[in-house]
């Protein structure tokens, strides 16, 4: 199984548990290579205590197998 894959179903396992994790993407240019670099995010839509929702970032990394580890973190009741 690939890594997508496993994402996937560790984000549809919190997804069972009531936590609704978000998997986001962005591109950027990197001057030191010369082209294009992802940043995979793992974050969470949480209230505040101003009644307000906000994102809490939980990893940010351009290694989608720190995606993964972020994930198991979360599944296994860290990330709190």
């Amino acid at each position: 199984m690939n890594l997508r894959a496993t994402a996937k179903r560790l984000q549809q396992a919190l997804c069972l548990r009531g936590r609704y994790i978000q998997i986001n993407q962005r591109q950027y240019y990197s001057e030191k290579t010369g082209r294009m670099g992802t940043i995979y995010t793992v974050c969470e839509s949480v209230e505040g205590d101003d009644g307000k929702r906000h994102r809490k970032v939980y990893a940010e990394s351009p290694a989608f197998g720190d995606v993964v580890t972020a994930l198991v973190s979360l599944y296994n009741g860290g990330g709190d």
